[in-house]
């Protein structure tokens, strides 16, 4: 499990190919979506998200247009990030 975080300016694409992650966003991670092998999950510019491992090994690829690895931490009460 991830924090509540974002990328800054840049786009960016995850392709799985094994294990299932549950993807949760917005800005008090209100919404959510599950992803496994063979889904792509596109996350656009400042939206923040988090990625919640269901499986015990994931495999996935994940792809930016930045080549700098930008992560911006979001403060979030622990109740909210911690929610299953």
């Amino acid at each position: 499990r991830s924090g509540a975080h974002h990328h800054g300016d840049c786009e960016s694409v995850v392709c799985l190919s094994a294990g299932r992650v549950r993807f949760r966003f917005g800005e008090s991670l209100e919404r959510e979506l599950e992803a496994g092998p063979g889904d792509f999950v596109y996350i656009p510019p400042r939206v923040v998200h988090q990625e919640i491992s269901l499986d015990d090994a994931v495999d996935s690829i994940v792809v930016r247009d930045s080549q700098e690895n930008v992560v911006v931490n979001v403060d979030l009460p622990a109740s909210v990030v911690d929610e299953r």
